[in-house]
């Protein structure tokens, strides 16, 4: 559980180390796929209390046959829904990693939804999220501007291809109170990744489109047409 092979789960894993290191952390996940990233915070911070968010039941299933399932709270069905019946203020990190195919689903994407995982979260707390884009990087970029809407401090670690003008991963970490963004780059630094910490958000956003309810054309984005 404490291997994580792929690029964009070592940098959440690293948002949520350098941002979050209280052991007994409150996280929600936004996307269940294979579990990887509660099956990791279960084994190194088992005081940690999870909840995970996935809206295909099959899949639960099959993680549970094939791997068994971390101890977390396992909610199936729509994420934005279930978001929207959680407390104030209960989680210290929110997680976001679901997708259709390459496309996070519009409707996690929006202005609207952003306000509710702002409620969701503690003062202190942080959302990162798992983006893909490339090329122009048109939606990697509508997803920073929203979220600027929102909170106070954003930051962008773009994966080497992505820099390179290939599809592929980034990852977002937004917050309030505080966002140690040297810190998380320095975890990256520090095992030799060769993706790049997005230098100036505000001027890298530029006049981005910002995603709300009423227009959110996300696959549009992806594919450079807008």
């Amino acid at each position: 559980p404490t291997h994580l092979d792929f690029w964009y789960t070592r940098r959440i894993a690293d948002a949520i180390d350098t941002q979050a290191p209280a052991t007994d952390i409150d996280v929600v996940a936004i996307g269940g796929g294979a579990l990887t990233l509660p099956r990791w915070l279960a084994t190194i911070r088992p005081d940690a209390d999870q909840i995970v968010l996935e809206i295909d039941p099959e899949l639960i299933d099959v993680i549970d046959d094939e791997f068994g399932l971390p101890p977390a709270a396992i909610i199936t069905g729509d994420g934005r829904q279930a978001v929207r019946r959680m407390a104030d203020e209960s989680a210290d990190v929110v997680v976001g990693d679901a997708f259709g195919s390459r496309s996070v689903p519009w409707h996690l994407t929006t202005e609207e939804f952003l306000a509710d995982v702002d409620r969701v979260l503690r003062s202190d707390g942080i959302y990162v999220v798992n983006v893909i884009d490339g090329g122009s990087e048109s939606f990697l970029r509508a997803k920073a501007a929203t979220l600027l809407t929102t909170f106070d401090r954003v930051a962008v670690i773009r994966s080497a291809g992505v820099v390179d003008g290939a599809i592929g991963n980034s990852v977002i970490v937004a917050g309030d109170e505080r966002l140690d963004v040297d810190a998380w780059d320095a975890a990256r630094r520090a095992v030799g990744d060769d993706g790049e910490l997005v230098a100036d958000v505000d001027a890298w956003v530029g006049d981005a489109m910002i995603l709300t309810d009423d227009f959110a054309p996300v696959d549009q984005l992806i594919l450079g047409t807008r």
